[in-house]
């Protein structure tokens, strides 16, 4: 599937908030990226429309099966490149991050 940068960042940030609770809340995931709660309510509405994200009756965001795939996916190709650049390439740790972040969003 084809997202934008902030779209994966999004899925990501669900991911990561959900391994802690069942469900996340709007402002718990603008709270994360540092953003409005409206810009969260937006991309929740987008990415529903791919198949994402779904929510409760309490409004919780879920991922679904498509978006936990999605969201393993890029975990696991920035976490091969972050190792390939610090580990194979001596990157230093801060650099090999944001670096392993950029490269996985234009693969």
């Amino acid at each position: 599937m084809n997202l934008s940068k902030s779209q994966a960042h999004y899925v990501k940030a669900i991911y990561a908030l959900s391994a802690a609770s069942d469900g996340v809340r709007i402002c718990d995931i603008a709270e994360a990226l540092r953003v409005s709660r409206a810009s969260v309510s937006l991309a929740m509405k987008r990415l529903a429309k791919q198949g994402l994200v779904r929510k409760d009756a309490e409004h919780h965001i879920f991922l679904t099966k498509d978006g936990k795939r999605e969201a393993v996916l890029m975990l696991d190709t920035f976490e091969v490149i972050r190792l390939f650049l610090a580990g194979v390439l001596g990157v230093d740790e801060a650099v090999a991050e944001r670096d392993a972040c950029a490269i996985e969003h234009v693969i």
